[in-house]
């Protein structure tokens, strides 16, 4: 989409070589210009019309046709309508001044078939304009609501800041930053005037009376559009950087229906209060990421969410895989049985549990996990948890957690699903701290490398024995029994591996430290 996007800045509306392929202009006949078919087109007028964008105008000609009165001297295409009144002017008046004329304001000149009635003609043009336009804005706007809801507000953010290459962002009705793309909060120098033009649109709304005559407020670095529900709430501004040099509309055609898209997100997701869920969304991100809120701020999280922060909860971070393996964006993520929000490209789920009565993190993900496979039939899931954090203080080390355990779950069981808590990891979590450094591959090497490079040789498992036997405690009898082989062949091959292959005492408390460090970074490796 964001391709189809960048061919034309004005991709909502039609080209002049498209108005040419509709029905009205059947039969017109391109007198000069035809390098100008590309140009889209805004507007329709006539003798006695204004207009704002001479640029994207088509300007009907009656007549009564002069040059030297011609009102638009940078209008985008003149046509005459054709029959014998039109016939009679240019015969007494040349074509070449008509076309000499087009060409010096670097204007198409299109003949129509017809009787002459220029107001007929003009009827009819503008009629097809408009429904062109709206069949355009209805695809773009079905563009827009898919990306809302494959990639959420975020995302749709991140697109128009890609397509119009300009900073963007979302704000609150109190000027409380939802989401942004490289842009800074409104100025507390601008809010005040921000403020009253949004007041005096919802004025004008509520009253019936004329509205004013731009819906987006204009300064010198921002264009701002408010957004405003059922005509009489003020649910927060779509803004985007721009100089004062830059036309508006060049921004503005998609502006205005991201920011449509945005405010059916704001109400669709709200409990509350119109637009609580983002922004109440917004301040557990910045939660997880350590910073502080204001009593204030954790109060509106809380009645929001329905739980006492203060109270207990899991945290839960999910990646979703193609049955290939692969890690997939477009997952339907359920938000009514429990708190969910995006980070990092994760996303993170929040389960309040009261203390007296704390469950397992396994059964409260299995129970949090039925709707999520529901909507999702075709994915798998890897999961990370968290150990059970008893207040606000802990949410961000609880999301550290969470995220490390999946990481490491995903490290060590590639493709495939798995459920890993932190508590579990053991000496998994202090390793992976050092997962990248040098001396991790080359213990491993020292450690392993000799039995596998064996076992490729030889195509033996040793390897896997050995495992086994470090797992039960080096108890070689219970390891022979999870072999399912006997004992003396179990002993047979513990003594190969160590008099010929590793040349170390196994049953060493050091030797079996060491054995089993390596198996784990084996496991983080995928190996």
């Amino acid at each position: 989409m964001l391709e189809i996007m960048r061919k034309s800045t004005y991709t909502y509306m039609p080209s002049l070589k498209r108005l040419l392929d509709s029905p009205v202009m059947a039969g017109a006949c391109l007198v000069s210009g035809d390098a100008y078919l590309s140009r889209e087109i805004e507007q329709v007028a006539g003798p006695g019309d204004s207009f704002e964008n001479g640029e994207r105008c088509l300007f009907v000609l009656d007549a009564g046709f002069d040059p030297e009165k011609l009102v638009p001297a940078s209008a985008l295409c003149l046509v005459a309508p054709g029959g014998t009144v039109m016939d009679s002017y240019l015969e007494t008046k040349n074509v070449q001044d008509l076309t000499d004329y087009c060409n010096s304001i670097n204007a198409p000149l299109l003949i129509l078939p017809g009787n002459g009635d220029c107001a007929k003609s003009l009827a009819n043009i503008r009629s097809t304009l408009i429904e062109l336009i709206q069949e355009s804005t209805n695809h773009l706007h079905q563009q827009l609501f898919n990306t809302v809801l494959e990639r959420g507000i975020e995302g749709l953010i991140a697109l128009v800041q890609d397509v119009i290459d300009k900073p963007v962002s979302l704000e609150s009705a109190e000027f409380k930053q939802l989401v942004s793309c490289g842009m800074k909060s409104t100025p507390s120098r601008q809010r005040k005037s921000i403020s009253a033009f949004a007041a005096d649109l919802l004025e004008s709304l509520a009253s019936g009376s004329e509205p004013p005559s731009r819906y987006y407020y204009r300064s010198d670095d921002r264009i701002v559009i408010p957004l405003i529900h059922n005509d009489k709430n003020l649910i927060g501004y779509l803004s985007s950087s721009v100089k004062m040099t830059e036309n508006a509309n060049d921004y503005l055609w998609i502006l205005k229906p991201v920011a449509l898209s945005c405010m059916v997100d704001l109400v669709q997701r709200s409990k509350s209060d119109i637009g609580l869920n983002t922004a109440s969304k917004s301040l557990l991100k910045e939660l997880m990421s350590g910073q502080s809120l204001s009593a204030v701020e954790l109060e509106r999280v809380e009645r929001h969410f329905g739980f006492d922060l203060y109270d207990g909860f899991f945290v839960f971070a999910i990646d979703a895989l193609s049955k290939k393996g692969e890690r997939v964006t477009r997952v339907h993520w359920p938000e009514d049985s429990a708190v969910s929000v995006e980070v990092e490209g994760t996303r993170v789920y929040v389960l309040p549990f009261h203390k007296r009565s704390r469950g397992q993190w396994q059964e409260e993900l299995q129970n949090m996990l039925v709707p999520i496979r529901s909507r999702n039939k075709t994915l798998k899931f890897q999961v990370g948890a968290s150990r059970p954090v008893d207040n606000v203080l802990e949410f961000h080390e609880a999301y550290r957690q969470a995220r490390q355990s999946l990481i490491i779950g995903s490290m060590m069981h590639t493709g495939e699903e798995c459920a890993i808590g932190y508590g579990e990891l053991g000496l998994m979590r202090l390793l992976y701290l050092i997962v990248d450094h040098p001396e991790f591959e080359q213990f491993y090497q020292e450690t392993l490398g000799p039995l596998e490079a064996y076992d490729k040789e030889w195509d033996t498992d040793l390897t896997e024995t050995l495992k086994v036997y470090v797992d039960h405690g080096a108890n070689l009898n219970s390891a022979a029994r999870a072999l399912y082989i006997h004992r003396n062949t179990m002993r047979y091959r513990l003594e190969q591996i160590e008099e010929d292959i590793l040349k170390v005492d196994i049953d060493s408390q050091e030797v079996l430290l060491n054995l089993q460090v390596a198996y784990i970074i084996k496991q983080l490796r995928n190996r």
